[in-house]
C-alpha cells in the first residue's frame, strides 16, 4: 500500500524548484512589514501598548528594511476619520514618524468648520420644512442623518477630504 502524503508535502515537492524574483521578494517583505505595522497600530488603538512602546517597535522594524515611516504614514492616513477624534493618530505621526502635525490639523479643522457651518444651514432648512408642515416647537429636532441631501453632502465632503489627505501623503512621502 502506498504512503499517504499531506497536502503540504505535495506542495513542497511541486514547488521545490521555484524561486522568487527580487521584485517578488521585496513585495513579500513589504507585505510582511505592513502586516506588522498594522498589528502594532491596532495594539496602540486598543491601548495594549503605549506610544513609547510603539515607537521602539517601529524603530526596531526600521533598521535596514523598507521605509517603515512611509508605511506608517499611509496606514495612519487610512485610519483618519473626519467625524471622529483623531488626536491619537496625529500624536502618533508626530512622535513616532517625526512629522509636523500642523497640515493634518489644519485640514481637519477646515473640514470640521465647513461641516459645522453646513450642518447649521441644513438643520435650519429642515426646521423650516417641518414648520411648513405644521410641526414646530422646542422639542422638534431635525434628523439630519435621514436627510438625503445631507447624506450626499457629507459623502462628498468626506471624499474631498480623503482626496486632500491622499495628496498630502503623496506629497510628503518622498521626504520621509
Amino acid at each position: 500500500m502506498g504512503e499517504i502524503r499531506s497536502t503540504l508535502d505535495i506542495v513542497m515537492e511541486k514547488t521545490s524548484g521555484l524561486t522568487l524574483s527580487d521584485e517578488e521578494k521585496r513585495s513579500v517583505k513589504k507585505t510582511e512589514i505592513e502586516g506588522k505595522v498594522k498589528g502594532l497600530l491596532q495594539k496602540y488603538s486598543d491601548h495594549v501598548i503605549s506610544i513609547e512602546k510603539l515607537k521602539r517597535e517601529i524603530d526596531d522594524l526600521d533598521k535596514g528594511r523598507e521605509n517603515i515611516k512611509e508605511i506608517l504614514l499611509r496606514l495612519c492616513a487610512a485610519r483618519i476619520k473626519p467625524e471622529t477624534d483623531n488626536t491619537s493618530i496625529i500624536d502618533l505621526l508626530s512622535y513616532v514618524a517625526g512629522l509636523d502635525p500642523t497640515p493634518l490639523e489644519t485640514m481637519l479643522q477646515g473640514l470640521h468648520q465647513d461641516l459645522a457651518h453646513k450642518k447649521a444651514i441644513y438643520e435650519k432648512g429642515l426646521t423650516e420644512q417641518l414648520k411648513e408642515q405644521g410641526i414646530s416647537g422646542g422639542a422638534v429636532i431635525p434628523n439630519l442623518s435621514a436627510d438625503p441631501e445631507w447624506i450626499r453632502f457629507l459623502t462628498e465632503a468626506n471624499d474631498g477630504f480623503r482626496d486632500q489627505l491622499d495628496s498630502f501623503v503623496q506629497e510628503i512621502t518622498p521626504d520621509i
